[in-house]
């Protein structure tokens, strides 16, 4: 990575929510960006149990994680990132 600032920005932006909580991560073996099938880098995923049990599933790729590619100064990729909330039983293990 020359310049993380995409990755850092969204780490950023946990970091108030899961501090040091390590989510679990899955990712691509060849990137998008290296010639790989698939478009989106990896995705993290964090067990919540409030307001009710689930896992909050964040995606990584549809900024631009590492070097400034697009010519918007303002923007980084496409300017966001995708995440949802999928709700999983109480008792089921958490990584």
């Amino acid at each position: 990575m020359d310049d993380p600032s995409g990755l850092m920005a969204i780490e950023n932006a946990l970091q108030p929510i899961y501090g040091d909580t390590e989510g679990q991560q899955w990712g691509t073996l060849i990137s998008w960006t290296l010639g790989g099938p698939d478009p989106l880098d990896p995705v993290r995923v964090y067990p919540r149990a409030d307001p009710v049990p689930h896992w909050h599933y964040i995606s990584f790729g549809m900024t631009e994680l590492d070097e400034k590619e697009s010519e918007n100064p303002e923007e980084s990729g496409w300017g966001f990132e995708f995440t949802f909330r999928l709700t999983r039983a109480p008792s089921f293990p958490q990584p």
